[in-house]
């Protein structure tokens, strides 16, 4: 009796990331300047975020923390817009403190310190909370085997036809940002070069082993199988909540011919 098993995982990595001192030119509130100075840091225009910032920023923190911001924290590149559950501000000073939410719906906690000097804010100081996976609740058991289905005819079809081009662009951005077509083809090699037959799942109610659930990270995690005659098809899938759809960031899947 013959296996395949094939496994491909996307983890939902969620970190704290922590900024020193920086800031942001606005002839406006202190939101608004630390609004101004997230659009120039999304737009990857560094030098002039850099600029932007207090003198004593610039003088405690050299360009290159600015990179580090822009190449490893996605609700800096990703931003979309901030909500600020609190302003401590005075004449000369202001402190921050909320959320910023990416164009995927992620948030991402934040504190905001800016100064003013020539009558202009300018941030000098900001931090960063771990990135939060969107939530939403439950879908209904319907939902649910609509969404594995839904899955499931994509995968058979990328193996029937021995590329994962349009299963790609089914999965969640977040998953896009480090994973490649190529990715999934070299994973499910062994589906394709054995020619493997999933067009069975189409027509059958998926059977779940486990409850549907959530993990840690709020992904939506489901797991069971096809049952048919000749095999069973197992699978584990993960989705996360965006923009206001489930997407798929977790995939294993597992037939047990007969």
């Amino acid at each position: 009796m013959k296996k395949y098993i094939i496994i491909l995982v996307a983890l939902v990595v969620v970190g704290a990331v922590v900024g020193v001192a920086m800031t942001n030119k606005s002839t406006g509130g202190p939101e608004q300047a630390a609004e101004d100075f997230l659009v120039l840091l999304r737009d990857g225009d560094l030098q002039a975020a850099y600029d932007s910032l207090s003198d004593a920023a610039k003088n405690k923190a050299p360009l290159s923390v600015l990179e580090n911001l822009f190449n490893n924290q996605p609700a800096a590149t990703e931003y979309d817009y901030a909500e600020w559950a609190s302003a401590d501000t005075s004449d000369m000073e202001s402190i921050l403190r909320g959320m910023i939410v990416t164009v995927d719906g992620f948030t991402a906690d934040v504190v905001y310190e800016l100064v003013k000097a020539d009558d202009q804010w300018r941030v000098n100081d900001f931090s960063y909370g771990a990135l939060k996976v969107p939530t939403a609740d439950m879908p209904s058991n319907d939902d649910l085997i609509e969404l594995v289905d839904d899955t499931m005819a994509l995968f058979a079809d990328a193996v029937a036809g021995g590329d994962f081009d349009d299963f790609y662009d089914s999965v969640s951005r977040f998953w896009r940002k480090t994973l490649t077509v190529a990715d999934l083809n070299s994973a499910f090699k062994t589906f394709i070069d054995n020619q493997l037959d999933l067009s069975y799942v189409d027509g059958v109610e998926p059977v779940f082993d486990d409850a549907p659930s959530f993990d840690s990270n709020r992904a939506l995690v489901l797991e069971g199988h096809y049952p048919s005659e000749t095999a069973d098809a197992y699978f584990e899938l993960g989705y996360i909540y965006e923009r206001q759809e489930w997407k798929l960031i977790h995939i294993k899947v597992r037939v047990q011919p007969k």
